[in-house]
C-alpha cells in the first residue's frame, strides 16, 4: 500500500504537454482510464440529471421548462493532495482527496412558451408558440478537500488464481484486481468546501433572454453563496457520491466491461517449463536486453524493465538517497544506531583442555561482537541489480566520501577478542578482552550474486501468496 500511495502521489511527465511539465500520478492515470480523452471530463449517466424535466414554472406571464441534455463533470483531474487506501474497516479503504476545483458543465435546453393558466395576462392565437434556447452552464466549487470512503468485497479464489506471470505488465495489473471484487460502492463522501466559483450561462441566441437570465444567475449567487457552501457536504454525500459510485466504482468492477478482464494465464510447456529467468530481459529496457545478448522482446513484461528498476536507480540507488531512505532506517531497527549494526553472537570460539601441559590446563579464545559502524556512507557511483549474464546480478557499493561530506566518518569495523588462560600452576594464568577496530577511509564493495530461478514457476506464482 505504501508502493502504491508513492507511486499514485509521484509526479510524472504529463503526455497532454508532450512531456514538457509534470503532474501527479493519480491525475494522468484519471484521463487514460476514467475521463474523456478530449475533455478530461466525466460523462454523468444518471436518470436524477436526465429526467424529461429537471425544473418547471408557470406563472400568468410564461411557462418555462429547463431540461438536462448533458451532464459533464470537470475538475477530477486536478487532485494536489492525496493520501490513499487507509484501512478503517474490514472490507472498507479511505481516501483522503484535495482538488483545486471540481465543476458541473451542464449543456440544457429552455423551452418558453405563454402561460396557459385562466389568469394569463397573454394571450395566444395558439398553443404551439414557443421559444427554445440552448444553453451551457457551469457551476462549481473551489478548494475541495474530501475525505471518500470505499466498500470492496473481493473474492479471494479468484485472487489465488492470478498468478505473477499475468500481471507483470503494467497495463494488466488494474483489470486483474478489478476482475477479483465481487461489489464495490463508495459508502461516505464528506466533502469541505472553500468557494463557490461564480456560475455561468452561455450560448443564448436572444440577447434579452441572455439579459434576463445572466441576472437572474448573478442576484441568485450573491444571495445563496453562503447556503450552496453549508449545503455542499450534504449535496455531495447524497447526490454526487451516488453518481461517482455508479460512474467510476461500479462501472469499474462490472464483469460485463471487457476493460476489467484479466490478461489470459501464459502457459509452459515442453523447453519452457525448465528455463530459466534471463534477468536481462526482466530488468532491462528491451534495447539495452537485446545490446546484453537477450531477446529485448520483453517476455516479462515491463513492470520491473520500465517501471520497478528506474524508479528504484532515480529515488534509491543513489548515494544520500540510499543512506537516507534505507540504510539509516535498517540499521536502527537492527541495533538502535543509525549507521551502525551488531552482531552480537559468537563468531568463533575454541575451547582446549588438557591435563599434560605445565603452561596451561585450560585455553579458551573466543571472537564475537562484530560492529560495523558508518555503514551510512554511502556514495556515487552505486550499482545494484545489474544484469551481466542471463543468472547474474552484479552489484557495487561505494563507501566514503570527502571530508566535507562526511566529515571524519569512515567505515569502521570493530570485533571484540577474548583470550582465557587458566593453570593451576601457570605463569601466563589470564582474563582478557580486546577490541580490535579498523578504519577504512574509503572502499568498494563488488558482489556478484547468481540466482537460477525456473521460469515457469516464477510466472505461475499466485500473486496472493506475496507478502
Amino acid at each position: 500500500l505504501n508502493q502504491a500511495e508513492a507511486y499514485l502521489t509521484s509526479l510524472a511527465l504529463d503526455p497532454r504537454t508532450g512531456g514538457t511539465t509534470y503532474d501527479m500520478q493519480a491525475n494522468i492515470l484519471l484521463r487514460q482510464h476514467v475521463l474523456q480523452q478530449s475533455s478530461g471530463a466525466l460523462e454523468i449517466e444518471s436518470a436524477d440529471l436526465s429526467s424529461d424535466v429537471v425544473y418547471e414554472s408557470h406563472n400568468p406571464v410564461t411557462r418555462t421548462q429547463v431540461h438536462f441534455d448533458s451532464v459533464r463533470m470537470v475538475g477530477l483531474d486536478t487532485l494536489h493532495k492525496l493520501q490513499p487506501l487507509d484501512v478503517i474497516g474490514d472490507y472498507t479503504l479511505q481516501n483522503q482527496l484535495s482538488w483545486e476545483y471540481l465543476g458541473f458543465e451542464i449543456q440544457a435546453t429552455i423551452e418558453m412558451m405563454p402561460s396557459t393558466l385562466s389568469n394569463s395576462i397573454i394571450e395566444s392565437s395558439t398553443s404551439t408558440v414557443r421559444m427554445l434556447e440552448k444553453v451551457a452552464i457551469f457551476v462549481g466549487l473551489n478548494e475541495v478537500d474530501a475525505e471518500l470512503s470505499i466498500l470492496s468485497l473481493i473474492d479471494q479464489n479468484l485472487l489465488r488464481e492470478i498468478q505473477l506471470g499475468q500481471v507483470l505488465d503494467v497495463d494488466n495489473i488494474l483489470p486483474c484486481l478489478l476482475s477479483t471484487i465481487l461489489h464495490a460502492d463508495i459508502t461516505s463522501l464528506s466533502v469541505d468546501v472553500a468557494d463557490v466559483l461564480t456560475p455561468s450561462m452561455t450560448g443564448f441566441v436572444s440577447p434579452g433572454m441572455d439579459r434576463l437570465f445572466s441576472s437572474t444567475m448573478d442576484a441568485g449567487f450573491l444571495m445563496y453563496e453562503r447556503i450552496v457552501l453549508d449545503a455542499a457536504p450534504q449535496f455531495f454525500q447524497e447526490r454526487v457520491r451516488p453518481i461517482l459510485s455508479d460512474a467510476i466504482v461500479k462501472k469499474a468492477v462490472s464483469s460485463s466491461d471487457n476493460s476489467v478482464a484479466c490478461a489470459p494465464r501464459p502457459t509452459w510447456s515442453g523447453l519452457e517449463s525448465d528455463r530459466r529467468i534471463d534477468f536481462r530481459d526482466l530488468l532491462l529496457s528491451p534495447l539495452d536486453a537485446k545490446s546484453a545478448g537477450a531477446t529485448g522482446r520483453k517476455p516479462y513484461g515491463n513492470i520491473f524493465s520500465s517501471y520497478a528498476l528506474p524508479y528504484l536507480k532515480e529515488n534509491v540507488f543513489q548515494g544520500e538517497l540510499f543512506n537516507e531512505g534505507f540504510v539509516r532506517p535498517f540499521t536502527h531497527s537492527r541495533s538502535g544506531a543509525e549507521g551502525s549494526i551488531v552482531f552480537s553472537e559468537t563468531l568463533l570460539g575454541w575451547n582446549h583442555t588438557t591435563l599434560s601441559s605445565v603452561i596451561y590446563d585450560s585455553l579458551v579464545v573466543s571472537v564475537s561482537g562484530l560492529r560495523i559502524d558508518n555503514l551510512d556512507t554511502v556514495v556515487d557511483p552505486m550499482r545494484l541489480l545489474h544484469p551481466v549474464d542471463v543468472n547474474v546480478l552484479s552489484n557495487t557499493l561505494a563507501f566514503g566520501g570527502s571530508p566535507e561530506e562526511f566529515g571524519d566518518k569512515n567505515l569502521t569495523i570493530t570485533i571484540r577478542i577474548a583470550l582465557a588462560i587458566n593453570g593451576k600452576d601457570s605463569l601466563l594464568e589470564m582474563q582478557n578482552t580486546v577490541d580490535l577496530s579498523i578504519s577504512i577511509p574509503s572502499s568498494i564493495l563488488s558482489l556478484d550474486v547468481l540466482a537460477n530461478l525456473r521460469e515457469s514457476s516464477v510466472m505461475e506464482f499466485s500473486i496472493f501468496d506475496l507478502t
